[in-house]
């Protein structure tokens, strides 16, 4: 944990911009980022915590086709956000379904 400590530490030092993923709020990585961040005050450095893949994906292309700066990358983060959760869908044992495939949601499909 040391080593993950010092090289986080460094690397949010380095740089001025970051949003940093974490896979589980909480969870040691994020707590150790969280803490850190806290610390050294900066302003432009977001964590992103239990996000999908299609989530991290999608800002990953928009940073490369900057279209995330200063002025929108809070708000592109909290909309993608809302948008992943609304993604997010469970689909029931085939016993348990008594509609029609073309009944089923179609966001994110």
């Amino acid at each position: 944990m040391r080593f993950f400590l010092k090289k986080i530490k460094q690397y949010i030092d380095e740089n001025e911009h970051l949003i940093i993923f974490a896979d589980m709020t909480g969870g040691a990585p994020y707590q150790i980022v969280a803490e850190y961040v806290l610390e050294t005050k900066k302003s432009n450095c977001y964590i992103v915590s239990g996000c999908s893949l299609n989530l991290i994906l999608d800002l990953y292309v928009k940073i490369l086709e900057g279209q995330i700066n200063d002025q929108n990358v809070q708000k592109t983060l909290e909309n993608k956000i809302i948008e992943s959760q609304k993604m997010t869908r469970l689909l029931p044992h085939k016993s348990e379904v008594k509609q029609s495939k073309r009944d089923l949601p179609k966001e994110g499909i």
